[in-house]
């Protein structure tokens, strides 16, 4: 939204008020967002989920209302008021840790100065906190967690990073004491184990019910997968957890203007269709999936509540806010430059694509059970035909590898340098690193920074002579296997291994021990017609089943 050309805004009044004028005093609070809903010509779908998510009862759902904006004398279109995602009074309605580590630190004028360092707890996930903060008595909560991208999560002051890979931003409290993100760094790392472990933790026995609101888990999933959000379980994704409370709660949902459709980037095919499955095959869905009681709570929730919900409410809803804004949605077409008949197109697609989808979901909802559960492909396009779907099966379960996104793995797209070294991070336990250090061509915003800063750090890359990494280039089966013999590969006396193979003199002389030392563990194994093809580009396909032999070698 942020690069759009009609930009969305906070509100922060003087004054508590409720400007949405409901009337109830849980709706009364200084802040307040305006959203642009700018890639949705029909202005309605977040304001549709909104009301969506207080008509099923979710804690907390949001409420809005849309508006005529104007300031410095013009109107700037129509907007959607809406409460922001906070800890407050009649918004995410939970103790305040922010507030009590402020009262904590007195001596301290400008949070925002506060330097950072790296902590690590016990099981493993890695943690940025500020050692300067004196924590307060009680660290355990409030907490709202935002999962998140890496390239915007390291952004953050205070976040963790889970030993699969998986960035969680601390939006509250914003700066964190050690105690505090340790406390929350692991809880959510245990979390994370027992949800990838059928829904019970391999060491102590819980159960994914012991850490978190099944039923919130459930009524977050429906909302994405309705909407076949390409944000859901990617980025705008809200988890909560209460001071003394022994469980993570799910939301509020945030962010469907992408919904119902419309996607974006590789995404949108997928998208574009009302039918068939598509937040379910996110990597933290999926495995959500393979716990009986959440798909139980799928079911009931859907048939017995939202299916009716949108045939009896949502859609004769819709219509009425279609004609309460089709005047304001259409001087909104004038001022942003869309055709004329936008708006009444995209409100037409809007209520076919909500009524075909329903349809689909309640049928295929009413399947799910406790007790049975299909045997889902992780990918549209891996099969099981396939001589990788084992190794690219077992990359992504042990968080190696997470495809593109919402079922796609590219198999037979070749693997850059990028790629390679994230796997190696993941390996080497998620360590964090300073990335004010990295190559010159490497974003710190970009999804592979962490990874690569580490790997700097570590030694494991060097970069191109001209001091640059190349990212988004195509890897070698040889220079992979020299990224993972830096890392943890044993010394080479006997270089005669190579001789075996047919074009083993055109390995490149950097790369002979590494090559000799892959041979050694396992980890190559060349080709039926006996050769290495050390030069060739190596693909995502390959690089999981490399990776698969390292890890079991």
């Amino acid at each position: 939204t942020w690069l759009a050309e009609k930009k969305p805004y906070q509100i922060k009044l003087k004054d508590k008020t409720d400007l949405l004028e409901t009337g109830d005093k849980d709706n009364v609070s200084k802040t307040w967002v305006l959203l642009t809903n700018h890639s949705d010509a029909s202005q309605l779908r977040n304001r549709t989920v909104y009301d969506l998510s207080v008509a099923m009862g979710m804690e907390p759902g949001i409420q809005c209302r849309p508006v005529n904006l104007f300031y410095d004398g013009q109107y700037r279109g129509t907007y959607l008021l809406c409460e922001k995602v906070e800890i407050n009074s009649g918004r995410v309605d939970i103790e305040d840790l922010e507030e009590a580590i402020e009262e904590s630190n007195p001596q301290i004028d400008d949070f925002d100065a506060l330097p950072t360092e790296i902590g690590k707890t016990a099981n493993g996930a890695n943690y940025l906190y500020c050692p300067d903060l004196v924590s307060p008595e009680n660290t355990t909560g409030g907490f709202l967690l935002e999962l998140d991208i890496p390239g915007r999560a390291t952004l953050e002051k205070c976040y963790l990073v889970t030993t699969r890979g998986t960035h969680i931003v601390v939006k509250s409290p914003e700066y964190c004491s050690k105690e505090a993100m340790d406390y929350i760094a692991t809880y959510y790392q245990e979390f994370e184990d027992a949800l990838f472990n059928d829904g019970i933790h391999p060491k102590n026995g819980k159960t994914l019910a012991d850490y978190a609101d099944i039923r919130s888990l459930a009524q977050c999933y429906i909302v994405n997968e309705l909407t076949k959000n390409p944000d859901g379980y990617r980025t705008s994704c809200y988890f909560y957890k209460d001071a003394d409370s022994d469980v993570l709660m799910a939301g509020p949902v945030w962010d469907y203007d992408l919904g119902f459709g419309l996607g974006w980037s590789q995404f949108a095919v997928f998208c574009v269709e009302p039918t068939g499955y598509f937040t379910l095959f996110s990597n933290f869905c999926r495995e959500l999936y393979r716990f009986g009681p959440f798909r139980q709570a799928v079911h009931d929730i859907y048939t017995e509540q939202v299916s009716p919900l949108i045939t009896d409410t949502l859609l004769s809803s819709l219509d009425e806010n279609i004609a309460a804004i089709s005047n304001a949605a259409l001087a909104n077409d004038i001022v942003w430059n869309r055709s004329s008949n936008s708006f009444t197109d995209a409100c037409g697609t809007l209520k076919n694509y909500i009524t075909i989808r329903n349809t689909w979901l309640t049928e295929a909802f009413s399947t799910w059970s406790e007790e049975t559960k299909e045997n889902m492909n992780p990918y549209h396009d891996v099969s099981e035909k396939d001589w990788f779907y084992e190794a690219v099966t077992e990359a992504s379960h042990l968080g190696l590898v997470n495809g593109v996104g919402f079922g796609l793995f590219s198999p037979n797209k070749v693997a850059t340098r990028a790629q390679a070294t994230k796997i190696l991070w993941v390996l080497g336990g998620n360590q964090l690193a300073k990335t004010d250090t990295l190559f010159p061509d490497v974003n710190p915003d970009e999804w592979y920074a962490p990874a690569i800063a580490w790997a700097r750090e570590a030694k494991v890359v060097n970069g191109y002579a001209d001091g640059n990494f190349g990212p988004n280039d195509p890897i070698t089966r040889q220079d992979l296997v020299v990224l993972l013999y830096r890392w943890s590969g044993e010394k080479q006396e006997d270089l005669t291994l190579i001789d075996s193979f047919a074009d083993g003199n055109i390995v490149s002389l950097y790369a002979q021990e590494a090559i000799c030392w892959a041979i050694q563990n396992g980890i190559l194994t060349g080709y039926t017609d006996n050769t290495l093809r050390p030069k060739n580009q190596i693909s995502r396909a390959e690089l999981a089943a490399v990776m698969v032999r390292y890890c079991n070698g």
